[in-house]
């Protein structure tokens, strides 16, 4: 058993994952998630992991604004395949009232890159059922990518391109 001060306990799960017994209040999202920390025991700088828990706990629901309009793009591109049949979602603002923001949350070191901290959100949406919303906030509290659901914490990873650091939605 793992007792990180201000965020709860954890024990070793499922896959490797470390869980967390305890559901916390994320305001900025209106739910209460559970944290799952990827390679927390043995990490150099374990107290990464609690300052990023505790920037999500806390972040301002503008990072949510900031990143509305990723989402909306993501939700463009369903739209526009011709793929399933998406609700009319009427506005970029509108887009996180068609989101299922998910309860368990996986807090990670990358491990290319820049060696921060991520926690990735599995959502669902209203547009995208089969692959859902995948949501990654780098160091807890800014939205670096929005898309599908591919476990990735980076579009840069995911696709392999350094290019993509920066790009929060690739298609």
């Amino acid at each position: 058993m793992i007792a990180i001060d201000g965020i709860g306990t954890f024990e070793v799960g499922d896959y490797g994952l470390t869980e967390g017994r305890d559901y916390i209040n994320v305001p900025a999202l209106g739910v209460e998630c559970r944290f799952m920390l990827d390679g927390y025991e043995g990490d150099a700088e374990p107290s990464d992991f609690r300052d990023a828990m505790l920037r999500f706990i806390t972040m301002s629901p503008q990072v949510l604004t900031d990143a509305s309009i990723h989402a909306y793009a993501y939700y463009t591109d369903i739209r526009n395949s011709g793929w399933g049949d998406p609700p009319e979602i009427p506005s970029v603002e509108r887009v996180w009232d068609f989101v299922d923001f998910g309860t368990d949350a996986v807090v990670s070191r990358r491990g290319n890159g820049d060696d921060r901290i991520y926690i990735s959100l599995e959502c669902g949406c209203a547009w995208e059922h089969e692959h859902g919303l995948q949501i990654v906030f780098r160091n807890g509290n800014f939205i670096n990518k929005v898309g599908q659901f591919d476990g990735h914490v980076s579009n840069a990873d995911a696709f392999a391109d350094p290019s993509l650091e920066d790009i929060v939605y690739a298609p």
